[in-house]
């Protein structure tokens, strides 16, 4: 056990919460620039925030699994009551985040005469707003976990134990799965019926986007570009669609693998079964897989999202060629001087006299 404490909250956990946080932390610079709809951003802002508080509020679990909170009455209050509560508020609000996106990508491609009526600032500021008031709502309870215990009288150490008399009652194991089934297994139940049906219609529109060319016109569906008398001419809102949907899967792929296991955790919990070296293996193993869904986002946004990786690029390397246009206009201007020549400026892709 104390090797298996030392590998997965020694080395691999700070390594996953000092990489999602600085992969959260550049998610919200470049969704700070304008390569996606002010809707979409919002979401995605939103959940970067959300994975962000995850992993910051983890570390005093970490410090407390590797024992070195030194036994202080405030650490023993924390850990007790406000450490679960806050974690399975923001996981919750996480999960409920990537729902609402997929809910939206549904109504953008299966029901689109509602979408421009839907998709607005207003609705989801409100959405995320309730969001994470169910979020709260759903994880307060958690309060009742743990009692604070005094262990040396005249050192003033403290520690924290379970509940017994709420946990072992039939009204808290029907907490435990109404809180499951909210935050993990019921938004998983939406994101596979969601996405199944979202994957489908794309297949059909996609199918009679091909159909409705005429025979001159030629798609490239591999790139969604419109080819046109030798002119590809590429369909902005199609290309948009279809990465936002490849993102959508990509992340709801991470919280199947990385979600299910921390739910069955919830439900087999138990004080008793610490000292078995099978459960806290187990243990260990859900606990990371739910840091990781947190830290791994920015991968995903990485690796399924060419705006992204634009975004990204051009926070740290500039465009030569736009240097070069620039440096090109000036030295025009130079050489052509006088108060009454106007001279074209490019800057970030207009064009100004």
């Amino acid at each position: 056990m104390t090797k298996l404490t030392h590998i997965a909250y020694q080395i691999i956990a700070p390594t996953l919460i000092i990489l999602g946080i600085l992969g959260n932390a550049l998610n919200l610079i470049v969704l700070s620039r304008p390569f996606l709809n002010e809707c979409t951003r919002i979401y995605l802002r939103a959940l970067a925030i959300a994975d962000l508080n995850v992993l910051i509020f983890q570390i005093p679990t970490i410090i407390r699994l590797n024992h070195i909170q030194g036994g202080s009455m405030f650490f023993a209050i924390y850990h007790a009551h406000l450490e679960l509560v806050l974690v399975t508020t923001f996981i919750a609000f996480s999960v409920y985040i990537v729902m609402g996106l997929t809910i939206e990508r549904y109504i953008s491609v299966c029901v689109p005469t509602m979408f421009n009526t839907l998709h607005t600032k207003r609705n989801a500021k409100i959405f995320l707003v309730s969001c994470f008031v169910i979020a709260f709502i759903t994880s307060v309870p958690l309060f009742l976990l743990k009692l604070v215990c005094r262990t040396n009288n005249e050192c003033h150490k403290w520690s924290i134990e379970e509940n017994i008399e709420i946990t072992e009652t039939i009204y808290w194991y029907v907490y435990l799965c109404i809180s499951e089934t909210l935050i993990r297994i019921g938004p998983a139940v939406v994101l596979i019926i969601l996405n199944t049906l979202i994957i489908r219609k794309f297949r059909i529109v996609s199918k009679k986007r091909k159909n409705f060319l005429i025979p001159s016109q030629q798609f490239d569906f591999k790139n969604s570009r419109l080819v046109l008398g030798g002119v590809c001419l590429r369909s902005k809102k199609f290309q948009e669609e279809k990465r936002l949907i490849i993102l959508l899967q990509a992340v709801m792929v991470l919280f199947f693998l990385t979600m299910i296991p921390s739910s069955c955790l919830s439900l087999l919990y138990s004080e008793s079964e610490n000292l078995k070296l099978s459960y806290q293996i187990f243990r260990a193993v859900a606990n990371l897989l739910e840091t990781a869904n947190s830290a791994l986002n920015f991968c995903a946004y990485f690796l399924c999202s060419k705006e992204f990786r634009t975004g990204l690029s051009s926070i740290f390397v500039r465009n030569p060629v736009e240097n070069n246009r620039k440096r090109a206009s000036v030295n025009e201007s130079d050489l052509k001087g006088g108060d009454n020549i106007q001279t074209i400026t490019i800057e970030n892709g207009n064009t100004s006299s």
